[in-house]
């Protein structure tokens, strides 16, 4: 089964050839993984949890939790 980038490998791009990194607030993270998945054909490659005092600091907070997850899309 081809990806949906296999199937726009010759369209335009959108502006851009590439990207170091692209970060989406979702409501449903698991739902989101799963939608991803489909849609790219990659597998998540990473699932994190990050936040306390030091990252509320970079943020301008008083306290910060966050989970991610990492794709590499090469």
């Amino acid at each position: 089964m081809r990806s949906a980038f296999d199937q726009i490998e010759n369209e335009k791009t959108a502006g851009f050839s590439s990207a170091n990194h692209v970060g989406i607030t979702v409501s449903s993270l698991e739902k989101s993984v799963a939608f991803y998945e489909g849609l790219t054909g990659v597998k998540i490659a990473n699932n994190d949890e990050i936040g306390g005092p030091r990252m509320a600091k970079t943020q301008g907070q008083d306290d910060t939790f966050s989970k991610a997850t990492f794709n590499w899309i090469i």
